[in-house]
């Protein structure tokens, strides 16, 4: 479709139909396009920096990925903190690997925060171009690709813990264009690397497949997706991931998500298909309405329901409709980054569909821009969903909180509060009260750790544990406080402690 086309005026030319539509040239596009990515991976690498730098925000999956890449640099491959195995086995998130050469030439967390933000802002790229194909011109466009970066799903993850799901939206996003504009090579390629960035994208890939059967597509475009996708997913969970680590075990296995509903995948599927009608209600539940409220927003709820496109995000948005842990619903977290990247090129394939519509009703506008424009605003008004001012301005402890780091020797392993453990990536060992607890592992584990830290200014779920432990440590002869200010304390063992600690029951309700 020409792009320029859908918008003409009659008896006008292309250049003059551009004035009159304030359109700029598309190579002028290009360059305000390049010049946007560029400017939100510099500025939220510096925000994501700065809210790790502050001590604010909880950093296990931070530590993973920071502690992988440094002691890669010592020999070991993609190391896992917390337990035996490799990163890999926790997700297979292969794309990772790329930036690892970058990272050897600048190891530092800013250089993972930059990778990060990076494969964020790109998806502005594939927003642009989904808006081009769908007859959009270049100004309506870049609205469009500013309009994604800027969406609650999608900004936010900037500022979160590192995690992978970031990694793949961009070549999800470019495979559903080279879908769209039915150039199979490249569908393909990008297909293969979207799979790469996570194996539960391979979920969202498949359904390509579906989407190519209702548009009655050769049997390459239905088939392809399919079949890559199921076997890729299968593969990973049942073969690949088994042998780098437990996750996939304990996720996929024994269906820690969907614990309410089975402790397997066939009693998790049986439960769906012979209660169909608590299923729906589940999904409909107050929380779930709410959720689904926050995501559809901003795409005026309804926009992109008249592509069938959504289909793809489908996967997604079932495990976070139907699954146990509350974090799947909340728009700050990652598990919503690919519905809802989907879901708003979605929204773009559907503009031509949806100004047909509005210019029968209303008469000739550009209304592919004025519905771009209200989900750029409407995004925009839902920025304190996840920007919190409090996070990136350093507490009374803050110093604190850098003397206790500053006091444990780079080669002493480290039992670590989760706001301060991505600070201790670079220590051979470390780990968390949190961590422990939630795999269920022998609380008498702590013992082993040179160091232990404490900060009771952190609000933490598992504050009676810390309360406890603190109590124990703090009166054996074993440890000695090295350090201690304003509430946050360092204690480094000097002797072997009995071995008689037993968990609290836990309180807190995430999964």
């Amino acid at each position: 479709m020409n792009p320029d086309a859908s918008f003409r005026r009659p008896g006008y030319t292309r250049s003059e139909t551009r004035r009159l539509s304030r359109d700029i040239p598309e190579g002028q596009a290009q360059w305000i396009l390049g010049a946007l990515i560029a400017a939100f991976t510099v500025g939220f690498t510096y925000l994501a920096h700065r809210k790790y730098a502050c001590f604010n925000w909880e950093s296990p999956d931070t530590a993973s990925i920071g502690y992988a890449f440094f002691h890669t640099l010592e020999g070991r491959f993609f190391p896992y903190y917390a337990r035996e195995g490799c990163l890999l086995g926790e997700h297979a998130d292969f794309i990772l690997l790329a930036w690892f050469p970058i990272f050897k030439l600048a190891p530092s967390m800013v250089s993972l925060f930059f990778f990060q933000s990076l494969m964020i802002s790109l998806v502005a790229w594939p927003a642009y171009v989904l808006a081009r194909a769908s007859g959009c011109d270049t100004v309506t466009s870049l609205i469009a690709g500013m309009g994604l970066t800027v969406y609650p799903p999608v900004v936010s993850q900037h500022v979160g813990q590192i995690v992978d799901d970031r990694f793949g939206l961009v070549f999800l996003l470019f495979a559903l264009y080279f879908f769209e504009k039915q150039h199979f090579p490249k569908f393909v390629l990008f297909m293969l690397l979207a799979t790469l960035a996570k194996e539960t994208i391979a979920l969202n890939v498949a359904m390509f497949g579906l989407y190519a059967l209702i548009q009655r597509r050769r049997w390459q475009w239905v088939a392809s997706p399919l079949v890559w996708g199921v076997a890729y997913a299968v593969a990973m969970v049942t073969w690949l991931m088994p042998k780098w680590g437990m996750w996939a075990k304990l996720v996929y296995g024994q269906m820690l998500y969907f614990k309410h509903y089975g402790s397997s995948p066939v009693e998790v599927l049986k439960y769906f298909a012979l209660n169909p009608a608590r299923t729906v209600e589940t999904m409909l539940a107050p929380d779930r309405l709410m959720y689904l409220g926050l995501l559809l927003a901003p795409l005026l709820l309804v926009a992109p329901f008249r592509s069938w496109a959504w289909l793809i995000a489908v996967p997604s948005l079932l495990i976070n409709l139907l699954g146990t842990n509350r974090l799947l619903r909340d728009l700050t977290w990652h598990y919503s980054m690919i519905a809802g990247g989907v879901l708003w090129a979605s929204f773009l394939i559907a503009l031509p569909r949806w100004t047909q519509t509005l210019q029968s009703r209303f008469g000739p506008r550009n209304y592919a821009r004025i519905l771009c424009l209200l989900g750029l605003v409407l995004s925009l008004g839902l920025c304190r969903i996840w920007l919190s001012p409090w996070q990136y301005r350093p507490t009374n402890a803050h110093q604190a909180r850098v003397q206790a780091i500053e006091s444990v020797p780079l080669d002493a392993s480290v039992l670590s509060p989760e706001n301060m453990l991505a600070h201790f990536v670079r220590h051979p060992a470390l780990n968390s009260l949190g961590e422990l607890r939630y795999y269920n592992r022998d609380p008498n584990q702590v013992f082993s750790y040179d160091y232990i830290v404490f900060d009771a200014t952190y609000p933490s779920p598992d504050w009676q544990a810390q309360s406890q432990l603190f109590a124990l440590i703090s009166n054996r002869p074993e440890y000695h406080l090295v350090s201690a200010r304003d509430d946050v304390f360092v204690f480094h063992r000097i002797g072997s402690p009995p071995r008689l600690l037993k968990w609290p029951a836990r309180t807190d309700a995430a999964f």
